[in-house]
């Protein structure tokens, strides 16, 4: 990830291995801070990650010719994980509002 002025635009890789679920981060670049927030652990909750890498890890984990997606991109991967987000929000909006029955002791006066 070139800035056109041979050197390289900070950033920051997060790479899921397969069959892992959690990424290993490599940044690049000395002006990118990165922030892991796990509320999994209480009291260590916020941790930075201060280790950088060379630039050639760009390269080895993203090949320059390598198709980049985005989730507006259309692609047949990301419709899928858009259904799958559209599915789990529905999900989470039905559990959040429980239906509510009137009680019998309560009339409605019209």
């Amino acid at each position: 990830m070139s800035n056109g002025n041979n050197g390289f635009v900070p950033t920051v890789i997060a790479h899921i291995k397969e069959g892992e679920t959690s990424p290993i981060y490599y940044v690049v670049g000395a002006a990118v801070q990165l922030f892991v927030v796990d509320e999994n652990v209480p009291h260590d909750r916020v941790y930075e990650v201060i280790s950088r890498h060379h630039p050639k890890v760009i390269d080895e984990l993203i090949p320059p010719m390598a198709q980049v997606g985005n989730k507006h991109d259309g692609s047949p991967q990301q419709a899928v994980v858009n259904a799958y987000s559209a599915a789990v929000t529905q999900q989470q909006e039905k559990a959040e509002q429980p239906k509510r029955e009137r009680p019998e002791w309560l009339r409605v006066i019209k």
